[in-house]
């Protein structure tokens, strides 16, 4: 598949040297998605998927024909680039051996390069409309292939199964409520339903800006657009998994508050004081009822047991984490099973970079998000419904990551997002006008 996967490569590639940065953005979305990202191309040792290839290749062309004004480094520039840095310091004193340093630094271009990209490449309003059409596309096709997949449990990418090296675990066909999970180009029906709840969610953010009042064909553009999200949902759907299925249900009901801001605070402090009032009457911790609200409660007991046990093991990999090793006996502490399945993303990275690794990992959330809220509240009318989705997409996001690791595809997703939102200073744009075309600044 190496051939083929090389052909696939330099068939996006040429699509993002050729199309405008926002549109490229897109496409790097959809080489994530349409060509599974296990089918890759050894160069030294690096192994590069299609999709890495097209992201070094928008950065090559973003550097040698900048887009838009220069760039300056920024808190969430320094943040990332720090946690990167750290996570290297964290392993090699911890023990790593090669094959976790190779990988940490190969993670490289699923996070730092795409953020870059991204930051790079959405600068003006057009950027931003410009993303959906590669995501409409994988959100129609790919609904498609999901249900198809979930219904007669075959899939267009099932023969490609087999030149997948990276398999820890083979794992047997999985049913729910008489339906196959499906996998899509994925590797595991969470992965595939996460990656296309964030199709949903980008989607769902980009609305209003794509759905302009005064731009022409507005109805076709409906159509359009309202076939992405409808199939986007469907694939999340077709995973049939609680942790991508409860982040969409976040994303939808939280960015409906857009419409009814007054309520946001009434209902965070209800819930704040709904999980307080559990917790003293409950001889469970709050967080258990997830038990009830999964699609499997064994797994949600599963995930919720793991976390007990990372905080209440802590001081095992506080400094520098584990060096890239699995704590298997945590297995005996949450079920008795002979090995541990970290299920959870900020357990995984205080893993493999203790708890400074996890400090400047959720502290980048926190800045993205703070971005996101800023960009609200001072930024133009266009941007804000897409501003406010896209902190709700975060939350979502952080809330599903709660049951599983981000990897591949979705790790990319993920920094797109961070990379997506700009750092809006309010005196710069207290007074911006409702329809401007730079959007960017560079602190």
């Amino acid at each position: 598949m190496v051939g083929v996967t090389f052909l696939i490569s330099v068939f996006f590639s040429a699509l993002v040297l050729v199309l405008r940065p926002g549109a490229a953005i897109g496409i790097v979305i959809m080489s994530n998605l349409l060509w599974p990202t296990y089918l890759r191309i050894p160069l030294g040792i690096a192994q590069m998927s299609a999709a890495r290839i097209v992201v070094l290749v928008l950065l090559i062309r973003l550097l040698v024909r900048p887009y838009g004004k220069g760039i300056r480094l920024n808190w969430l520039d320094i943040l990332i680039i720090a946690g990167f840095i750290w996570d290297i310091v964290a392993n090699v004193a911890a023990g790593a051996d090669n094959t976790q340093l190779v990988y940490l630094v190969g993670r490289t271009q699923d996070t730092i390069l795409v953020y870059f990209a991204a930051r790079l490449s959405l600068r003006k309003s057009s950027d931003y409309k410009a993303m959906v059409v590669p995501l409409v596309i994988c959100g129609v096709f790919l609904g498609i292939v999901g249900a198809l997949e979930s219904i007669t449990t075959r899939s267009i990418y099932e023969p490609l199964q087999v030149y997948n090296e990276f398999v820890w675990i083979e794992k047997e066909p999985d049913y729910r409520l008489g339906l196959l999970r499906a996998e899509g180009s994925s590797t595991h029906y969470i992965f595939w339903g996460l990656s296309m709840f964030m199709v949903t969610g980008f989607l769902f953010s980009l609305r209003d800006l794509y759905l302009d009042q005064d731009s022409e064909g507005k109805k076709s553009k409906k159509w359009l657009w309202w076939g992405g999200v409808i199939g986007s949902i469907i694939g999340v759907l077709s995973s049939l998994s609680s942790g991508p299925i409860g982040a969409l249900f976040v994303l939808l009901v939280s960015s409906s508050f857009y419409y009814v801001r007054p309520l946001i605070k009434p209902v965070v402090w209800s819930l704040v004081i709904l999980a307080i009032l559990i917790d003293i009457f409950s001889n469970r911790r709050f967080y258990h009822l997830v038990d009830y609200l999964a699609l499997s409660s064994t797994t949600a007991w599963y995930r919720t047991k793991l976390l007990e046990v990372a905080v209440r093991q802590l001081p095992e990999y506080w400094l520098f984490g584990f060096g890239g090793v699995r704590p298997d006996h945590w297995g005996k502490l949450v079920d008795g099973r002979n090995h541990v399945d970290p299920v959870n993303n900020y357990v995984i990275v205080a893993l493999n970079g203790g708890l400074m690794g996890f400090i400047l990992f959720f502290w980048t959330q926190i800045v993205v998000l703070w971005r996101s809220i800023r960009l609200w509240k001072y930024g133009p009318k266009e941007m804000r419904i897409y501003a406010f989705s896209q902190g709700c997409l975060l939350i979502a996001l952080m809330m599903g990551s709660m049951s599983a690791g981000l990897f591949s595809s979705v790790l990319s997703f993920s920094y797109i997002l961070y990379g997506s939102i700009p750092n809006v200073k309010k005196h710069e744009y207290a007074q911006v006008k409702t329809k401007t075309e730079e959007l960017m600044v560079n602190g």
